[in-house]
């Protein structure tokens, strides 16, 4: 079983992630390559995330070990089937979609293609040019792969699901996210034309 760390600091950090966001981990790329790759302009820095929704048309990004972070709050470029395509080449990046609306997301991309697809809170339904690749690592970290439908009698719940969303990413990708990166991490402010 591969060891699972616990997220559920998120659920309670920021400025209402948990609510909705867009967390897009990039391997082995600098926060300068992700914002080109976005089509995208610095405009600022800020440290945290507390001032995130005050920017208009923006996403911030960080640099890590491993990789840069792109961080949106209420936007969901890191689903973006052709900025997935343009930020993977060469690499992998891995999305956690956070959504109160109940379509909730893990995508990994590889070298410009979706691999795999799913909603993390029930991994039975997954889809891809790979859906399968991270099979047996889903069943290692205990992703749920049994029955979506509530009413069926072998229903469960995930209370964990946005834990082992972001331990796959840091699986396929090296970068982890902790909650100081979050709260104490210099972020850049990139513009973004494709949100304006």
């Amino acid at each position: 079983m591969i060891a699972v760390n616990n997220y559920g600091w998120f659920e309670v950090t920021g400025p209402g992630l948990s609510v909705e966001s867009c967390l897009t981990f990039v391997k082995g790329r600098t926060e300068d390559e992700v914002a080109k790759a976005l089509g995208g302009s610095v405009v600022g820095r800020i440290t945290g995330l507390e001032d995130l929704n005050e920017q208009t048309f923006s996403v911030a990004v960080t640099q890590l070990t491993g990789g840069a972070l792109i961080v949106e709050q209420y936007s969901q470029l890191g689903t973006d089937e052709e900025i997935l395509e343009t930020l993977s080449q060469g690499t992998d990046v891995a999305t956690v979609y956070h959504s109160e609306n109940n379509d909730e997301l893990f995508i990994w991309t590889k070298d410009g293609e979706i691999r795999v697809s799913f909603d993390f809170r029930n991994a039975s339904w997954r889809e891809g040019s790979d859906p399968d690749a991270l099979l047996d690592v889903l069943r290692s970290m205990g992703f749920n792969l049994g029955p979506d439908d509530p009413d069926d009698p072998e229903y469960v719940f995930d209370e964990e699901a946005s834990s082992r969303a972001f331990n796959l990413a840091e699986h396929v990708t090296g970068i982890r996210l902790t909650e100081a990166v979050l709260t104490t991490s210099h972020f850049s402010v990139v513009q973004v034309p494709a949100l304006a």
